[in-house]
């Protein structure tokens, strides 16, 4: 089913067809060619490389950790058999990453950003519907982009492989939010609606002065390859919380200009 046609079905056969694309989805690490020798992209000194290919891992591992917590939560059946393929998916993600990680010897601590996120939805106690669009419209879309972006980046065929499997789960998962979000969010009060719109933001902007705080290779490498600010990549996650329904232009013109 095309994202259009799916968009136009009801949302059961829409839920239901993303399961079954999970379903027939699911690949196996062992498929993955380990016998591939690691190539090091030779304008990265080594160290920065795995803290690159560390940050990924790390990512993996707080969306499982988010799906976790949001699993149980979700009043539709067919969207907790999404989670649970989704939570089979980001493991699958953790151990070939973790894989990767071993062969090159070493795995850097995680980003300051992920323990914002992390205590964010933690401590969120309203409608679960805002950890569906902190985890699959802001993190999922971002980890689609990272990874499309690196996999062109860098020439090492075993890290291509087991990136590009895992940006097909990614943009699955993305797909989900997309879906099962729409008629939630125009069902809701405004006001419920901005009050997570502004939560969803501030972890948003908590998180780019994480990065800022300690500039990790991740953060270093993408810089020196493309014009794209902080600012720049809120605009783009803006603009899908608007296409979703979370707030409407008159709303995130107005809240913008009052936090201005």
């Amino acid at each position: 089913m095309t994202r259009a046609g799916m968009e136009e079905a009801p949302q059961p056969d829409r839920l239901a067809a993303l399961n079954a694309a999970a379903a027939a989805a699911q690949w196996d690490p062992a498929a993955v060619d380990w016998s591939e020798r690691i190539a090091v992209p030779w304008y990265l000194p080594r160290t920065v490389y795995v803290d690159i290919v560390s940050q990924l891992f790390h990512g993996e591992r707080a969306a499982r950790d988010l799906c976790r917590r949001l699993a149980g939560t979700l009043d539709d059946a067919q969207a907790e058999t999404f989670l649970a393929w989704q939570i089979a998916d980001e493991t699958r993600h953790c151990d070939v990453y973790r894989r990767y990680l071993a062969r090159l010897g070493d795995i850097r601590p995680h980003h300051p950003a992920l323990d914002v996120t992390r205590e964010a939805a933690l401590a969120w106690r309203g409608s679960p519907l805002a950890l569906v669009v902190a985890t699959h419209i802001l993190l999922e879309g971002e980890a689609v982009q990272l990874q499309h972006e690196l996999a062109k980046a860098f020439a090492c065929p075993l890290f291509r492989d087991i990136t590009t499997r895992a940006a097909r789960d990614e943009a699955r998962h993305h797909a989900f939010g997309r879906v099962y979000l729409r008629d939630r969010l125009a069902a809701l009060d405004p006001e419920e609606r901005l009050a997570m719109y502004r939560w969803v933001r501030d972890m948003w902007q908590d998180c780019a002065l994480a990065t800022r705080s300690r500039f990790f290779g991740l953060d270093s490498f993408l810089l020196s390859r493309r014009r794209d600010t902080v600012e720049a990549r809120w605009r783009r996650h803006a603009a899908n919380l608007r296409e979703i329904g979370l707030v409407h232009a008159a709303e995130a013109t107005e809240f913008e200009r009052a936090a201005a």
